[in-house]
C-alpha cells in the first residue's frame, strides 16, 4: 500500500472524521505542500488540519463534509491554505469518507487528495487581466467595461448611476504635431488621472482611440456626477503643467443617467454619446448632460 501511495503525484492525508481535524496519516508531498517537516507538523500544528486551512474556507469545508454520510461519498472543492511561511496557496481537494465499520482500524476517516494549483490560478488571472485591460492604459477595455456595467445594472437595478463619456479634444493634432509616442503618453496620463480622481468602485474604461468612459455607481444625486465631470475637466487641463514644455490637453464630456436616460446599457451609452456630441458642438472642453427635450428641439434625437 505504501509503495502504491508513493506513486500518486498528489498530497494525501487521512483525517479523523470524529473531529474533522486530527491528521492520522500523510505522505511526503502533503508535507511539501504545507512546508512542514514531520516534526514541525507535530510540534507546531499538533496534527491539526485546521491550522493551515484559510479561516474563511473552513466553514464551507465542514458544510460539505456534513453531507458525506456513507463510505465512498466524496466531494471535490477548491480551498485556500497557508504554508509554514504564511504564503497563501490554492488547492484543489478531493475528500472521500470511509465509515468506522469499513475502516481497517475502526476510525471513521476522511481521505483527502490535494494538488497545489496556485500557479495555474495566477496564470489564469494574468490571462484574464490581459483580456480585460487596455494594453496602453491598463484600464478596462471596451468589452470588459460593457460586461461590468451590464452586470451591475442587473444586480443593482434600483440604484442611480451615471455614464460619463469622454473624448480628447483635437487629439489628431497632438499626434500630428508631437508624434504618436507623445500621443500614447497623453492617453496613458489621462487614464491615470481618471483612476486617481474616481472612486475605487467606479468603472473606468477606454472604448477606443482617444475616447474613455467612466461609470459612477450608486450616486446620491445628478449633481454628484456633474461635479465630478467638472473636476475631470480641470484635471485634464492641468495634467502637464509641471512639464518643462507644458502641453494643454482638454476633453469634452457627455453624461447620461440611469434610469432616467436609459434602462439598458445600450440606451445609456447611446444617450451619453449624444450628450458628448453636443459638448463637442458647443465648443469642446465642456460638459453636456443629456437632455432629451432640448436635443429634440434641436433635431438631434431621432
Amino acid at each position: 500500500r505504501e509503495a502504491i501511495l508513493k506513486t500518486i503525484p498528489a498530497g494525501m492525508v487521512r483525517i479523523d472524521a470524529r473531529d474533522n481535524n486530527t491528521i492520522l496519516w500523510y505522505n511526503g508531498i502533503f508535507l511539501e505542500m504545507i512546508g512542514y517537516t514531520s516534526e514541525q507538523l507535530e510540534e507546531e500544528l499538533h496534527y491539526g488540519c485546521r491550522s493551515y486551512i484559510h479561516p474563511d474556507d473552513i466553514e464551507r469545508i465542514l458544510l460539505l463534509r456534513s453531507k458525506l454520510k456513507k463510505t465512498g461519498d466524496n466531494v471535490v472543492l477548491e480551498a485556500r491554505a497557508y504554508n509554514r511561511f504564511q504564503e497563501e496557496r490554492v488547492w484543489t481537494v478531493t475528500l472521500c469518507y470511509v465509515s468506522g465499520e469499513d475502516s481497517w482500524d475502526g476510525i471513521p476517516s476522511l481521505y483527502s487528495t490535494g494538488l497545489d494549483i496556485t500557479e495555474e490560478r495566477r496564470q489564469l488571472e494574468r490571462l484574464r487581466h490581459k483580456a480585460e485591460k487596455d494594453a496602453l492604459t491598463g484600464i478596462n477595455n471596451r468589452d470588459a467595461m460593457k460586461v461590468q456595467i451590464k452586470n451591475y445594472l442587473q444586480e443593482q437595478p434600483d440604484t442611480m448611476n451615471a455614464l460619463i463619456m469622454i473624448d480628447t479634444d483635437n487629439f489628431k493634432q497632438i499626434n500630428d504635431t508631437e508624434g504618436h509616442m507623445v500621443g500614447d503618453v497623453v492617453l496613458a496620463e489621462l487614464a491615470n488621472g481618471m483612476k486617481r480622481l474616481m472612486r475605487d468602485s467606479d468603472i473606468v474604461g477606454r472604448i477606443g482611440g482617444d475616447e474613455f468612459t467612466v461609470f459612477m455607481k450608486d450616486i446620491s444625486s445628478r449633481k454628484d456626477a456633474e461635479k465630478k465631470a467638472q473636476e475631470l475637466l480641470h484635471m485634464f487641463g492641468h495634467l502637464f503643467d509641471s512639464e518643462k514644455s507644458p502641453m494643454k490637453v482638454s476633453c469634452s464630456i457627455g453624461i447620461a443617467f440611469y434610469p432616467s436616460d436609459g434602462h439598458t446599457f445600450k440606451e445609456l451609452y447611446s444617450n451619453a454619446d449624444k450628450a458628448l456630441y453636443q459638448a463637442k458642438m458647443q465648443g469642446k472642453n465642456c460638459v453636456f448632460v443629456y437632455d432629451r427635450e432640448l436635443l429634440e428641439s434641436m433635431g438631434k434625437v431621432s
